[in-house]
């Protein structure tokens, strides 16, 4: 599983690392399988990759804990 630091990045307590996770699917009501994330602690996040891909083409800003949280 590969994870991703910017090179000059300070490092912040609050800080959410995602890993990206390519085994990383759950069944929907329907029967189809789609990428999914799990929560592994607070501030730790496994994905699939397409979901990380969306996720960054459509972000302009880091999102707070709070914010994912409320979206799900």
């Amino acid at each position: 599983m590969a994870q991703y630091v910017y090179r000059d990045h300070e490092y912040n307590e609050n800080d959410i690392v995602v890993i990206e996770d390519p085994s990383l699917f759950k069944k929907t009501p329907d029967g189809r399988w789609e990428p999914s994330y799990a929560f592994i602690d607070s501030l730790t996040v496994r994905a699939h990759p397409s979901i990380i891909d969306s996720l960054v083409e459509q972000s302009e800003r880091i999102w707070s804990l709070d914010e994912l949280l409320e979206s799900t």
